[in-house]
């Protein structure tokens, strides 16, 4: 049963796993399921939208970035803001960091390819089908 959260004291535990129920968060967040974060991660050659690491070096997955101005700061995204898949370095500090210079100091290329044509825009212009944002209230 460690795989199965307790649904607290005395209640016994939860009907679904820890990662069906990390999915089923992800999925009301950012509006993406776990297939098509499987397919989104396959297209970006199996690592980081940035620099490329296999390795999310973090908790286990790779992050799922989105533009933080496009919805502000609410706990769910419209789901089209969401860009890519990143390793932890790159979406929790090369990524704020290089968003907060100005923008005559945003000069590194792979970032800016990122940033102008991000992974979810190039896979939604090759398979049409992919995404259709579906973000619960």
């Amino acid at each position: 049963m460690g795989n199965f959260g307790s649904q607290g004291k005395g209640r016994g535990h939860s009907s679904r796993c820890r990662e069906c129920i990390g999915w089923k968060a992800k999925e009301r967040r950012f509006g993406i399921t776990k297939s098509q974060f499987q397919q989104l991660l396959s297209f970006q050659g199996g690592g980081c939208g940035i620099c490329g690491s296999g390795e999310s070096r973090g908790r286990g997955v790779f992050h799922i970035d989105h533009n933080h101005d496009c919805c502000g700061e609410v706990s769910r995204t419209c789901g089209e803001c969401v860009r890519g898949l990143l390793c932890a370095p790159c979406n929790l500090q090369l990524l704020p960091g290089y968003e907060r210079l100005p923008e005559s100091l945003q000069l590194h290329p792979a970032i800016n390819s990122y940033l102008t044509d991000p992974p979810v825009s190039q896979f939604r212009r090759i398979e049409k089908s992919f995404w259709k944002v579906t973000v619960t209230a």
